[in-house]
């Protein structure tokens, strides 16, 4: 049996049905991506775009982290203190100084792989409670002391481009 050449018509309408179904994938898209944007921000999760080349060996500028804003900050962990990225080299009640441009914590040297540069020698201090010793990982910049409050997220991964993805 011979199939019915399709008129004008028809083939306007199937192209019309398409566009639609088309359209809907694209607001089903957008609408889940909206979702999971709205829920990592619930949970404590937030992305940030790095801007500075302090870390610039573990997080080059232009690549984005996603940054847990209630994960604990541990020794060695990347943070975002006073809108930047640094390293947690130094904890609460931790002796710190740096000797020979190394770091030297609870009369220990500290091995510090993707460390770039040296830092000046300093004195060995005490961290109070609360207190943490930052420093980039280019220590060259130097270091700060800051209050556990000032530490507003620990950085988990990197997950923009999508070839540089790498826990962090």
């Amino acid at each position: 049996m011979a199939r019915k050449a399709k008129t004008g018509k028809q083939i306007r309408k199937k192209r019309r049905n398409r566009k639609r179904a088309g359209a809907g994938t694209v607001a089903a898209f957008i609408i889940a991506a909206l979702c999971l944007g709205i829920g990592i921000r619930l949970f404590g999760f937030t992305f940030i775009y790095v801007t500075s080349g302090r870390m610039a060996e573990t997080l080059p500028p232009g690549h984005v982290v996603l940054v847990s804003r209630m994960a604990p900050a541990e020794r060695g962990d990347i943070v975002l203190a006073n809108g930047g990225f640094s390293r947690v080299v130094g904890m609460p009640g931790d002796r710190v100084g740096v000797s020979g441009g190394r770091l030297i914590v609870n009369s220990a040297v500290l091995d510090e792989p993707y460390v770039i540069g040296s830092a000046a020698d300093a004195a060995e201090t005490l961290l109070g409670a609360g207190r943490y010793l930052l420093m980039a990982d280019d220590r060259s910049v130097g270091g700060m002391i800051v209050s556990a409050e000032t530490i507003s997220g620990v950085a988990l991964f990197i997950v923009w481009p999508l070839g540089s993805f790498s826990f962090l």
